[in-house]
C-alpha cells in the first residue's frame, strides 16, 4: 500500500510538474529564507540557465540581478511574515542588459504556517517603454503648448506695439502737415515700426510654412561674396552705432559660386548676427567667421562661425534654445526686440539644407554658434584671372590683423600675383624704400582701415612719398560706407574694398585701376524705370495707390485696374506693345491672378505671350511662387512692396 501510495505520488508530481513546465509564466518557490527551491523551464529560459540546479539553495543577492536590491528584498520578507500576496514592478538583469519585470508572489502554507513563497513573473519591457514614450510625448506637447500659448500672448502685445505706434504717428501727421522736418520725422519713426511689424509677420510665416512642410527651397547659382557683403552692409553700420567691433574673417574660400538658396542662408547668418548684436554690450566684439571646410564630388562644406562676448546663456536654456516659441527670459522681447522663433527657424532651415548648427556659452562671456551647410558647386565655375592683367602686378598689404594673414596670402597666391604683407606701418614703409632702390616698386597698395591707433592721413602721406605716383593706394573698411569720404581722397585714397577680401574683388580693383578708373564697390542707387509703360492689377485701393505712386516716382507711366477682369479687358483694348510689363495680384473678386494670366496668355494678341507679368502678392512660400511660373507668369514680387526688388524686377524687362 505504500508503496502504491509513493508511486500515486511520483505520477502526481510528475504531472504537476509537466503542467508547471509546460507553462509560458515564469515561476519559481523558494523557502522561508528565500533560498531558490526550484524554476520552471519558462523561467530557465528567459534567464537562460541549463538547470535549475544553478539556482537551487541560492537567494537574489546571491545572483545579484535585481536594479533595486533592497526592494525585492523587503517585498519577500513581508509576504513571509504577514502571509499575504505582493506585487512588485522593478528590473532585473536578464542577458547582459535590465528588461522591466512584474512580479507576483504568494506566501507557501503548510499547517497554517507559512513555510515559503511561490512567484510568478511577467517582462514589461515593451510596455513601460510605450508608457515612458507616451509621458515624453504628453509632457513635450504640454509644454510645447504652454510655450506656443505664452509666445502667443506675448506677439499679441508685440503685434500691436509697433501697430500702435503706426497708428499714432500717421494721427500726429496730420496735425503738423506745415511742419515738414516734424513730419519726416514721424514717417521714419512708423518706417522703423512698420519693419519691425513687418520682421514678426515675417517669422510668424516663416515658422507656420516649417510646421506645415511647406518651407521649399531653392536650387539656384549664387554668390558667396554677394552673401556675405549683403550680410555686413547691415552689420558694420550696426555695430559701429552701438560701439561694437565686428570682425568679418574668410578662410579657404576655393570657389565664390554655389548651389543653394542664398536667401535662407542669408537669413540664417542674419538670424545669428541680430541675436549677437542684441546680447552683445558697449564696447564687447562680434566675429563672423566664413569657409569651406573640405570638398568631395562636387560638394563642399561651407562652415560659418559667429562668436560674441554679450551676456551668454545658461546650461539649461542651451537644451531647449532651438525650440519652437522658447525664450530665456519672458521679458527678452520686450527688452531687446524680436520674435522669439528667430532661433526655431535658423536650425529647421539648416536641417532643411542637410546642414547642422550647435551653440556654445558661458553666462557673462559670451556664445559662440557654429554652423555647417553641404552646398553644391556649379560646373566649370574655377575662378579665372587673366594672367596678362595681373602679370606686372605687386602688391604692398598693410594688415595688422593676424587672423587674416594666412587666408590673405593664400588669396595672392591662388591669382598668382606678387606680393608682401606687412603687419606694421614701419615695416610698409622700410619695403617701399627696399624696392624703390631694387628698381621693383609696388604697382598697388591696399591698406586696412584698423592700424591700431596710427594715424591713417600720416600714413598716406608717408606712402604717397615712398610710392611711385601712379600706385593707387586702396583702404580695406569694413562696411560699403566711409566717414569723411572726400577727405580720405584729398590725403590720397584711391578707392575702397570692403571686408572681407574676395579673390574676384581685389582682381576687379586691380584691373579697373590699371584702366586708370576709380572704383568702389557701392554705387548710389538710383531708380530709372522712364519709359516703361505699367499695368497694376489690384483689388486694394491702398495697394494700387502705393504702387502707382512709387512707379511714378520711377518714372514710369501707370494704369491701373482694380480686378482680374477688368485687367484682362484693358489688355486686350489697347493695341499690342501698349504695356511693357503686368503687375498681377493674386487674390482678386471676379477673376483671380492665375486665371487672368492665362486668359492674357491665350488671348491671341501680338505681345500676348510675350508680355512680362509679374506676381503681386503676399503668397512668399516657394510653392506659391512656382504656382504664379506655373500659370504663366515671368515673376514674383511680394507685398509690402519694396522699391529695391520692385525696380530689380522690373528694370529687367526695359526695353
Amino acid at each position: 500500500m505504500a508503496k502504491k501510495s509513493l508511486q500515486v505520488f511520483k505520477e502526481s508530481y510528475a504531472s504537476l510538474r509537466a503542467i508547471i513546465d509546460a507553462s509560458p509564466a515564469r515561476m519559481f518557490w523558494k523557502d522561508s529564507d528565500r533560498r531558490f527551491v526550484g524554476v520552471n523551464k519558462a523561467f530557465l529560459d528567459y534567464y537562460g540557465f541549463a538547470s535549475e540546479n544553478e539556482l537551487i539553495g541560492k537567494t537574489d543577492e546571491d545572483i545579484g540581478w535585481n536594479e533595486d536590491v533592497e526592494g525585492f528584498k523587503e517585498m519577500e520578507i513581508e509576504v513571509l511574515q504577514k502571509g499575504i500576496a505582493k506585487d512588485i514592478i522593478g528590473r532585473c538583469l536578464c542577458h547582459g542588459e535590465y528588461r522591466s519585470i512584474h512580479a507576483t508572489k504568494q506566501p507557501l502554507f503548510e499547517n497554517g504556517v507559512v513555510v515559503g513563497l511561490v512567484g510568478v513573473f511577467q517582462d514589461i519591457t515593451e510596455l513601460v517603454k510605450y508608457q515612458n514614450d507616451l509621458k515624453n510625448a504628453r509632457d513635450k506637447a504640454e509644454a510645447a503648448a504652454l510655450a506656443k500659448s505664452r509666445f502667443l500672448s506675448n506677439m499679441s502685445h508685440e503685434i500691436r506695439t509697433p501697430l500702435s505706434a503706426i497708428l499714432g504717428l500717421i494721427e500726429m501727421q496730420k496735425h503738423v502737415l506745415d511742419d515738414k522736418a516734424t513730419m519726416m520725422d514721424y514717417l521714419e519713426k512708423a518706417e522703423g515700426a512698420s519693419k519691425v511689424l513687418l520682421s514678426l509677420v515675417n517669422d510668424i510665416l516663416d515658422m507656420s510654412a516649417i510646421e506645415n512642410h511647406k518651407m521649399k527651397l531653392a536650387e539656384e547659382v549664387f554668390s558667396l561674396k554677394d552673401l556675405v557683403f549683403g550680410v555686413t552692409d547691415i552689420y558694420y553700420p550696426l555695430c559701429k552705432k552701438k560701439n561694437i567691433v565686428l570682425s568679418v574673417h574668410c578662410f579657404n574660400i576655393t570657389h565664390e559660386l554655389f548651389i543653394g538658396d542664398q536667401y535662407r542662408i542669408q537669413q540664417i547668418i542674419l538670424n545669428l548676427l541680430s541675436n549677437a548684436c542684441k546680447f552683445t554690450p558697449e564696447n564687447g566684439s562680434i566675429t563672423f567667421d566664413v569657409g569651406q571646410l573640405h570638398t568631395k564630388d562636387s560638394v563642399t562644406e561651407l562652415a560659418i562661425k559667429i562668436a560674441d562676448t554679450g551676456c551668454g546663456m545658461s546650461e539649461e536654456f542651451m537644451q531647449r534654445i532651438f525650440g519652437d516659441f522658447e525664450q530665456e527670459d519672458p521679458t527678452t522681447t520686450r527688452k531687446y526686440g524680436g520674435s522669439g522663433l528667430g532661433l526655431a527657424i535658423t536650425k529647421n532651415l539648416t536641417e532643411l539644407m542637410g546642414g547642422s548648427i550647435s551653440v556654445q556659452s558661458v553666462q557673462g562671456k559670451g556664445t559662440i554658434f557654429t554652423l555647417s551647410l553641404p552646398l553644391k558647386i556649379p560646373p566649370n565655375q574655377q575662378m579665372k584671372y587673366s594672367k596678362v592683367a595681373l602679370s606686372s602686378v605687386y602688391i604692398l598689404f598693410i594688415e595688422p590683423d593676424l587672423s587674416n594673414v594666412s587666408y590673405i596670402s593664400r588669396v595672392f597666391d591662388q591669382m598668382g600675383v606678387r606680393n608682401d604683407i606687412c603687419i606694421s606701418v614701419e615695416e610698409a614703409l622700410a619695403r617701399c624704400g627696399e624696392q624703390n632702390e631694387l628698381g621693383d616698386p609696388y604697382t598697388y597698395c591696399l591698406v586696412d582701415d584698423v592700424l591700431d591707433g596710427y594715424d591713417l592721413k600720416k600714413l598716406v602721406t608717408q606712402l604717397r612719398t615712398k610710392l611711385p605716383k601712379e600706385t593707387p593706394v586702396t583702404l580695406f573698411v569694413g562696411g560699403n560706407s566711409l566717414e569723411n569720404r572726400k577727405e580720405a581722397e584729398i590725403m590720397g585714397i584711391t578707392s575702397y574694398l570692403s571686408k572681407p577680401l574676395f579673390a574676384s574683388t581685389l582682381y576687379d580693383s586691380i584691373v579697373y585701376q590699371k584702366d586708370n578708373r576709380k572704383q568702389s564697390r557701392t554705387v548710389a542707387r538710383t531708380y530709372n524705370l522712364k519709359g516703361m509703360s505699367i499695368l497694376v492689377v489690384e483689388d486694394n485701393e491702398l495697394n494700387t495707390f502705393i504702387a502707382k505712386n512709387l512707379l511714378e516716382q520711377y518714372g514710369a507711366t501707370v494704369d491701373t485696374a482694380e480686378n482680374g477682369l477688368i485687367g484682362c479687358e484693358k489688355f486686350l483694348s489697347h493695341k499690342p506693345g501698349t504695356y511693357d510689363a503686368i503687375l498681377m495680384d493674386i487674390q482678386m473678386p471676379l477673376l483671380d491672378g492665375y486665371e487672368a494670366t492665362k486668359k492674357i496668355r491665350s488671348c491671341g494678341t501680338a505681345d500676348c505671350k510675350t508680355i512680362p507679368i509679374i506676381a503681386l502678392t503676399a503668397n512668399v512660400f516657394l510653392s506659391d511662387v512656382s504656382s504664379c511660373l506655373a500659370a504663366g507668369m515671368n515673376a514674383h514680387v511680394s507685398k509690402p512692396l519694396q522699391p529695391q526688388e520692385i525696380y530689380n524686377t522690373l528694370v529687367k524687362y526695359k526695353k
